[in-house]
């Protein structure tokens, strides 16, 4: 199953045990999802580099406020951490008309 299938299902398992207040389970599946998604790389268009940097952004917010809920802000503030030390470099990827 190529990455982006398997980020796209565990992202809809995770919204899925969102709607039944399944919390531990949402947060292993957007976790699951966040972890699949493709790092950006230099043959990728512009248009796949910014969705995956959108998704990574709305995987990234949902697995903090889960994490927060559920009594783990250690865990939310390493979320944060690896986030940004995954993504800091991907906005170098863009090309120059990609950016406001």
């Amino acid at each position: 199953c190529p990455a982006v299938l398997r980020a796209r299902y565990a992202f809809k398992a995770g919204t899925y045990a969102e709607f039944r207040q399944d919390w531990v389970t949402a947060t292993k599946r957007y976790r699951t999802a966040y972890e699949a998604l493709p790092d950006v790389r230099t043959g990728m268009t512009t248009q796949d580099i910014i969705e995956t940097l959108e998704v990574s952004e709305v995987l990234h917010v949902k697995l903090c406020v889960l994490l927060l809920h559920s009594g783990s802000p250690t865990e939310a503030v390493h979320q944060i951490e690896k986030h940004m030390r995954r993504w800091s470099n991907a906005a170098s990827a863009l090309g120059r008309e990609a950016l406001p």
